[in-house]
């Protein structure tokens, strides 16, 4: 038998630096997340300016360039509206312009309570026909407010880089950004099969998203803005 010296055991120091919160955090990164420095009041206050009502296959981009801060859009419950709609920046009137379902409140859930898909025909419907937004914003688009309004694509739609998209990310200035938007008790989904990259894309200020439902947006491959 040999005997065999035991080896020297080596130390292993280690020096743990002192690092800054911002240093751990991705590159694209500057500082760390911080909570919201705004607080925004949603409660509801209906408008005290004109009803206009869009049956089952008016017009509704008529409707949006017509109507007036203070005006209420009611969409019949349960129809189709297929297009690009595009949501004008208003400055006559005041107030919000409100775009709701026909249904009565009690067919919707109450304020405070998240919408379903359980709840689909009561809505109606802003569709997406092809890859571009169901709904979008012009610059300083302000002051709109949705309620149990159910925004998609079409079945046939392949790809599609966002439904609702609000600003268009190239702004160059704070003035050109849409703002005061609230989207309440709304259902924004894609379909089963498309590239669906954004249910919506927020380049925009002062916005709520309240009490809504987000289905089947997933995308394989990205294009486009996202």
């Amino acid at each position: 038998m040999t005997n065999r010296s035991p080896r020297p055991r080596r130390r292993l120091h280690a020096c743990m630096l002192p690092l800054e919160p911002r240093t751990l955090l991705a590159s694209a990164f500057i500082d760390p997340p911080a909570p919201p420095q705004v607080f925004l009041d949603t409660t509801y206050t209906p408008g005290s300016g004109q009803t206009r009502n869009v049956a089952a296959g008016g017009d509704l981009q008529a409707t949006l360039n017509a109507a007036q801060l203070g005006d209420t859009i009611v969409l019949a419950a349960g129809a189709t509206f297929s297009g690009n709609y595009t949501l004008p920046n208003k400055t006559t009137g005041s107030g919000w312009i409100t775009i709701r379902s026909s249904a009565p409140d009690s067919d919707l859930p109450a304020q405070g309570t998240r919408i379903t898909p359980a709840l689909s025909s009561v809505m109606p419907k802003i569709v997406s026909p092809s890859s571009a937004y169901a709904i979008s914003t012009t610059n300083s688009a302000h002051h709109y407010r949705f309620i149990g309004v159910e925004f998609t694509v079409a079945a046939s739609v392949t790809s599609n880089t966002g439904i609702v998209v609000l600003g268009s990310g190239v702004e160059t200035s704070a003035a050109q950004f849409p703002h005061d938007l609230i989207f309440d008790r709304c259902y924004i989904h894609g379909n089963a099969t498309g590239n669906i990259q954004n249910g919506m894309r927020l380049n925009s200020a002062s916005t709520a998203v309240i009490d809504s439902y987000f289905d089947q947006c997933q995308a394989t491959t990205l294009s486009g803005s996202f």
